[in-house]
């Protein structure tokens, strides 16, 4: 649970130019996953895998959620990280609940 003061470093932390820098790279991760999903929705005809609508299966949850960490792993070393801070536990609920 996050202390009072550490959730007011974490708002400040997306306040800073550094975020969109991780919005960016969270974006190209999604689009990445949803263009992973959509080709292999014309390949193949698992509704439990890809789902009714590409999104709502159990592939596009945990394709973000490992797009998602491989892009935390890259931007670590480079930039105080805030966004992903919230987002990675967010699709890791996400891709629990798929499976």
């Amino acid at each position: 649970m996050l202390a009072a003061d550490s959730l007011a470093e974490l708002l400040a932390a997306l306040t800073r130019p550094t975020a969109l820098a991780e919005l960016g790279v969270l974006a190209a991760c999604f689009l990445g996953a949803w263009l992973v999903v959509g080709l292999a929705r014309r390949n193949a005809n698992s509704r439990i895998l890809l789902g009714e609508r590409g999104f709502d299966g159990v592939l596009f949850p945990v394709l973000m959620l490992g797009l998602a960490l491989l892009g935390r792993w890259v931007l670590a070393t480079r930039l105080p990280l805030a966004v992903f801070k919230l987002a990675v536990p967010l699709l890791a609920s996400l891709a629990i609940i798929r499976v």
